[in-house]
């Protein structure tokens, strides 16, 4: 009976350590393609899809709040910088082990 016990706990461990591993690589996943997103605009300066700029760039500065480069004229356009690019990736290498997938909310976020 002990052994079955044990048998169990060890499998809950397993079970439990890597759904903790797959939250924290669709979190990492996520926060890239934002940060690909940004660095194709910043490499290229041009992106099809304003939309996905703007939500990458929303995305990033809401995680991390950094604020990004912006130009106002008639709207709001997000110019990102090199250095946007650069604050934002130190952020993720220095809080990579804190963001999280929240799979009931389907967004990324911060362990307090």
């Amino acid at each position: 009976m002990k052994n079955k016990l044990l048998l169990v706990l060890s499998l809950l461990m397993v079970v439990s350590c890597k759904s903790l591993s797959d939250e924290e690589d669709m979190a990492n996943k996520v926060f890239l393609y934002h940060l690909s997103v940004i660095e194709s605009f910043v490499n290229i300066g041009y992106i099809d899809e304003a939309s996905a700029l703007a939500r990458s760039y929303e995305f990033l500065e809401g995680m991390t709040g950094i604020k990004g480069d912006v130009e106002e004229q008639k709207e709001l356009f997000y110019i990102p910088s090199k250095e946007n690019l650069r604050d934002w990736k130190k952020w993720l290498r220095n809080n990579r082990q804190k963001i999280y997938w929240d799979a009931g909310e389907q967004k990324v976020k911060i362990k307090a």
